[in-house]
């Protein structure tokens, strides 16, 4: 029962952190409505096919099911200094060795590239043309020079 307690806390906390964060999204990301019925549909299966009688497995398979529908439907974005995406914890800009912007469907969507020192990557999708995204990352002056459109 006390390690069904910590996942519990564990994934509220989690949650919390991540909705705290949703007041700070300046430009919001595309919506992905596939990663939304995914989710939906993976959280309902977890439920459907591991159901069992006893009450404290439940509570832990429910409150995995929560955490994997909260992941399909958070909104994700940018906020004024750091990228707000559930997973992230520090997404501040500034740790960033570069920021790519890449134009996607006729300039109305902007892929952003978010690049670290060790190979590794986060990306976003924003509703928003590439001029438009520029100025707002060339409005911080400690990454304006790390910005780089493709």
């Amino acid at each position: 029962m006390e390690e069904v307690v910590a996942i519990v806390i564990f994934i509220l906390l989690m949650m919390g952190i991540q909705i705290a964060k949703l007041r700070k999204i300046v430009i919001y990301a595309k919506f992905n409505y596939i990663k939304m019925i995914m989710s939906v549909v993976i959280s309902s299966g977890i439920i459907i096919f591991f159901w069992t009688d006893n009450i404290v497995r439940l509570i832990e398979l429910i409150a995995v099911a929560i955490l994997v529908l909260f992941v399909g439907i958070i909104p994700e974005g940018l906020g004024k200094k750091q990228v707000i995406k559930f997973g992230i914890i520090d997404g501040k800009f500034n740790i960033y060795k570069s920021i790519e912007l890449r134009p996607l469907k006729d300039q109305k969507y902007t892929r952003i590239d978010f690049l670290m020192k060790s190979n590794r990557c986060t990306s976003i999708i924003v509703k928003d043309n590439i001029m438009n995204i520029k100025r707002f990352f060339q409005r911080n002056n400690q990454i304006r020079n790390k910005i780089v459109v493709k």
